[in-house]
């Protein structure tokens, strides 16, 4: 029919072909170009054609220049690189622009920096942090001190400063509105920009684009001459209209239920059944499930998998046979409609190395969250179980999958999301041992007091934490990394730093500062064989030293007590791929030998 339908879209109304109906055949195609598009094939020539577009805007397709590239009409969509960045790939917009000139952020002393000012620009998404209120001196003073700081967006009249960690989706408007938004560019003072034009939103605006109307026909078409020359005109436009309107409203239901007994009366049962499925497959990617229903699923809530501090979780079966985790959500202050709202943000996030949303359940009394099912548990119950013995390649492939999965929350979603709970407890193994973090998102949902510094009251593990949150400062994607670096000592430890401490959160915070101080010694002394008497003993001189090394460097990276000099979670991974390829290429010259 050239209807389609998914639960993720705005008030659940279908998207419809140009050419609705049915006899055609329709293809939906995610072309090169990142868009969304229905094609309808024309039987007499055997061509395809649009009859449905997901974007209609070229600009506002996700990546569409690529990164750090910025789209503008003119009035056709045309991409081009901002002052001080060329192509990366001339002829290939999708790979974006590459500085000339890069920040270096391993160099101790800070390099000179200066903001270029683009009026009416913006970069959407890959948000550090933030901020409202502020002036622009203190917005520039926020994302000087950060060195994966890109460049910041602010909006004149309330103060919002968005400093950024990425530059992706870059766009140039064309009708600003006012207060508009002003990208400000970060730059090294060595970048020689003299000469350069910089895009002024003047010119954008005052750019029109009119339509040719010479090739129309000089002879006014007159719809209904009788009506149109009647003395009362106005009046007998608006019966005409209501009569109209109602002959339509009566021919569109006695065609839908020709069409109703139609179908029932040629499909035949097994046929009925098939489509029955096909909706039941559309439901499952992400829906709302009734209390009802969840209580069938668990059976009652019988099998408890587990109590956290977000709530119980429990173990069901859906109708179509997939194994699911129930989590009982608490502290929940959200209005429904915000609750709503957020849910259908982190249910749109997909990863393989997150823990996949197949749906909640908001009723007046509980608030639970549908997650896909894994086998294996927590990292923390394999990895701290003196009876299971992680091997060294299983271990690094989990701190591989962890950082892709959080540099995917930080850099790759849309939404900004900060996990702030990143803990072996939290990172769940599948049959194939591939890491998947849960709980991501649930900063958003649970009670934050109207106010993400108060995040740190309700979430976060004692020793996991940044401490940042220790001195209530304002909440941003590095407290992940923060953590995750904890992660990556108990990786290579194989016990938990809880268990070097006895109470206090100044004691753990203390004895962790300590391990990383000597780890960073060895490091700098070149002590390969001290480096090595850290990594866990039950692995019996079983593993990569390469490898080790590297994840020794990055913990001690990501337990860097400024927070600007925390790598963030992408250099992270291309770290540890490097390090894999490395490992990999020796493997291959020893079989070669």
């Amino acid at each position: 029919m050239g209807n389609f339908f998914s639960s993720d879209f705005a008030n659940q109304q279908a998207l419809v072909a140009s050419d609705q109906g049915l006899g055609i055949k329709r293809r939906l195609t995610l072309d090169p170009d990142g868009n969304l598009r229905l094609y309808s094939l024309d039987s007499s020539d055997g061509r395809w054609s649009v009859s449905w577009t997901a974007m209609s805007q070229p600009c506002n397709i996700h990546g569409f220049c690529g990164p750090n590239g910025i789209c503008r009409y003119l009035p056709a969509a045309t991409c081009s690189c901002p002052p001080g960045y060329v192509m990366s790939n001339p002829g290939n917009w999708s790979q974006g622009c590459r500085a000339v000139v890069d920040i270096d952020c391993t160099v101790e002393k800070a390099q000179p920096v200066m903001f270029l000012r683009l009026p009416g620009t913006d970069f959407w998404g890959s948000d550090q942090q933030h901020v409202d209120q502020v002036s622009l001196q203190s917005c520039k003073n926020i994302c000087r001190s950060d060195c994966s700081c890109k460049g910041f967006q602010y909006q004149q009249g309330t103060g919002s400063c968005y400093p950024k960690a990425f530059l992706f989706n870059g766009k140039a408007a064309t009708a600003p509105k006012k207060p508009f938004r002003t990208m400000y560019l970060k730059l090294p003072v060595s970048v020689n920009i003299s000469g350069i034009s910089i895009p002024q939103i003047d010119l954008l605006v005052s750019r029109e684009y009119h339509p040719d109307c010479r090739q129309m026909s000089k002879t006014p078409m007159k719809l209904f001459p009788d009506v149109h020359k009647a003395n009362q005109g106005e009046v007998k436009w608006l019966y005409f209209y209501v009569f109209a309107g109602a002959i339509f409203v009566l021919e569109v239901f006695f065609t839908a239920s020709a069409w109703c007994f139609v179908l029932r009366w040629e499909l035949g049962a097994s046929e009925m059944q098939a489509v029955e499925e096909g909706y039941k497959v559309m439901a499952s990617n992400f829906r709302r499930y009734s209390y009802k229903e969840l209580v069938k699923v668990t059976r009652k809530f019988k099998d408890e998998l587990g109590r956290e501090g977000s709530g119980i979780v429990y173990k069901g079966i859906l109708d179509d046979g997939r194994a699911v985790a129930v989590k009982m959500l608490e502290n929940i202050r959200h209005c429904e409609e915000e609750f709503q709202a957020e849910l259908r943000v982190i249910g749109r996030i997909n990863h393989m190395n997150l823990v996949r949303i197949w749906g909640f359940c908001s009723d007046s009394s509980s608030k639970m969250l549908v997650t896909e099912y894994i086998e294996k548990g927590s990292l923390a119950n394999i990895l701290f179980n003196d009876n299971i013995l992680l091997e060294w390649k299983q271990r690094f492939n989990i701190a591989l999958g962890v950082a892709k999965g959080l540099a995917y929350l930080h850099h790759e979603c849309l939404e900004w999301v900060i996990h702030c709970d990143v803990k072996p407890e939290n990172i769940l193994l599948d049959q194939n041992l591939e890491p998947k973090i849960a709980d991501f998102g649930l900063a958003k949902l649970l009670n934050r007091g109207g106010s993400n510094q108060n995040v740190s009251r309700v979430r976060g593990t004692v020793g996991y934490m940044a401490p940042e949150w220790i001195s209530s400062l304002q909440i941003t994607a590095k407290i992940d990394v923060y953590s995750y670096g904890v992660v990556l000592l108990e990786l290579v430890l194989g016990r938990q730093l809880l268990d070097l401490a006895v109470d206090a959160d100044e004691e753990v915070h203390k004895v962790l500062r300590e391990l990383v101080g000597t780890l960073a010694q060895m490091l700098d002394g070149e002590q390969s064989s001290s480096i090595n008497e850290v990594v866990d003993c039950r692995l019996g001189g079983h593993f990569d030293d390469t490898q080790v090394r590297t994840l020794i460097i990055l913990a001690v990276a990501c337990l860097d007590e400024e927070r600007g000099k925390r790598p963030t979670m992408e250099s992270v991974v291309q770290t540890l791929l490097l390090a894999d390829e490395s490992c990999s290429m020796r493997w291959s010259n020893v079989l070669r030998d």
